[in-house]
């Protein structure tokens, strides 16, 4: 009689799931408005709050327009918090804004889209055969990724630096995390990256024009993970909770200087694996067996990855005999990625209002939105993909607004491998007795050792004793004989 004995395998799924919120907020502090020039916004993702089944998160939502004044240029701050519940659990989540635009209706009014992405891993148990008493199980041997709850720090980067000019007005500042690398440690993950800081500021001046001062961070952080040893897998991501700048303007030294703090939240864990011996088939020498065989998914994750992509793209017609100033609300928003084997495409667009000093010296916004799609191979199932900004320029060409901007894209690889493995084994009888004292059996093609002592009721030492030349796998020429005492 077979005596079996099962266990059980945890087998991850990969679940996404996005939830978009709209959001208002009246601008308050407001002088004489003569001309809007920007309306942009950036949320920031200031808690999560885990509960069954799914996850809490909170969102700032910061916005900023640019308008024309009698005084020039001036610019005026509004909030609000945006709350969502993402149906999954113990997901990473992240935020972006999309659609923001001006509502002027008795006042003026930033009104956006807040879209939360939750990412994360279902884990099931499968259960299966893991041997057993009189059986001779053929086995697989698999490592199983081993996933830990994720870890969250924070760290303040900070950065001084002076300007040759008086600054008059800051109109706007924006910061992107960046991860260059990313490994573990004892005890620790290790994220190494940088900072891609853009202020934009008027200097004391009556020309009208911004400066667009430009800064790259550097940043080490070590994230506490009790899990992470030296050779294990491990991934993280940084996004930026809040950023604080303050300028000093000297009018004598016609300097100023810039004090810069940007807090930076890190999510990361480590991935551990442990080795499971499964059964892919198995028979009894004693007994009639039927098989009940699955195939099941094991999701493997391989890497955390980025690579920089340039992109210029056409945005709308450029004002004619205009002057390119600046740009203002800079943003790049992915709207999903298609994959076709190992090509992987991510499809998305580039925004930002053009701000052009025209022929009498008038100031005019030209909103570009252009799409971009970014083409790359990966070996594996790709998931958590992102973008991160860097420079962004505009320039007129051909008569229309040209937009260069420098991308990075953020990934991770995973490989599924498709396991066929035994789920039950069930004995149906005894197995019939050959007789005689010598069992011939002919090979078929492609027969391993097993095959044939499955089919003789042996074991495959029996096999190689009686057959020590046999060669697997077999060409289906092979007489393959097992001397047995006869009852």
């Amino acid at each position: 009689m077979i005596q079996p004995k099962y266990g059980a395998i945890p087998c991850a799924k990969l679940l996404k799931n996005e939830v978009k919120v709209r959001v208002e907020a009246p601008f308050t502090d407001l002088k004489e408005v003569k001309k809007p020039i920007s309306v942009f916004a950036k949320s920031f993702l200031i808690s999560k709050e885990s509960k069954s089944g799914s996850v809490i998160a909170k969102a700032k939502v910061v916005f900023t327009l640019v308008y024309l004044s009698d005084d020039g240029y001036k610019k005026s701050v509004c909030e609000v918090d945006a709350t969502s519940e993402i149906p999954l659990e113990n997901a990473v989540i992240s935020v972006k804004t999309t659609d923001v635009k001006l509502v002027i209706n008795g006042g003026y009014i930033g009104v956006a889209n807040v879209v939360f992405i939750g990412e994360g891993r279902a884990i099931s148990q499968n259960n299966l055969l893991f041997g057993g008493e009189n059986l001779i199980c053929r086995r697989i041997e698999k490592d199983v990724d081993i996933y830990y709850n994720e870890k969250k720090g924070q760290q303040v980067v900070t950065d001084e630096f002076d300007l040759d000019f008086t600054v008059g007005e800051v109109l706007s500042y924006t910061a992107d995390a960046h991860v260059l690398s990313v490994y573990a440690g004892l005890g620790r993950i290790i994220c190494e990256g940088e900072v891609f800081l853009s202020v934009k500021a008027l200097p004391f001046s009556e020309n009208n024009d911004i400066v667009n001062e430009k800064r790259i961070i550097p940043y080490r952080y070590e994230l506490e993970d009790g899990d992470a040893l030296p050779d294990m897998r491990c991934y993280a991501q940084a996004d930026v909770v809040a950023t604080n700048v303050r300028i000093y303007a000297d009018e004598d030294k016609q300097k100023s200087s810039v004090s810069v703090d940007v807090t930076l939240s890190f999510t990361g864990s480590a991935v551990g694996s442990a080795p499971y011996s499964l059964v892919s088939d198995a028979y009894s020498k004693d007994s009639e067996c039927e098989l009940s065989v699955e195939k099941i998914q094991v999701l493997r994750f391989k890497e955390q990855k980025f690579f920089t992509e340039k992109i210029v793209v056409q945005g709308s017609p450029a004002l004619e005999g205009g002057k390119i100033l600046s740009v203002l609300g800079e943003t790049v928003n992915v709207f999903g990625v298609k994959s076709q084997g190992e090509i992987h495409s991510v499809e998305g667009t580039v925004k930002a209002d053009v701000i052009f000093k025209n022929e009498d010296n008038g100031i005019i916004s030209v909103p570009c939105e252009a799409p971009f799609f970014i083409d790359f191979s990966a070996d594996g199932v790709i998931s958590s993909v992102s973008v991160a900004k860097g420079d962004f320029f505009a320039r007129v060409k051909g008569g229309e607004v040209e937009i260069e901007c420098h991308l990075k894209v953020y990934y991770k690889v995973y490989a599924i491998d498709e396991i066929s493995a035994v789920k039950e084994i069930c004995e149906i009888g005894e197995r019939k007795n050959l007789g005689g004292a010598i069992s011939v059996c002919i090979a078929r093609r492609g027969d391993e050792i097993w095959d044939v002592a499955k089919r003789l009721g042996t074991d495959e030492d029996e096999i190689l004793k009686f057959n020590p030349d046999i060669v697997a796998p077999m060409t289906g020429e092979e007489r393959i004989i097992v001397y047995r005492q006869k009852i």
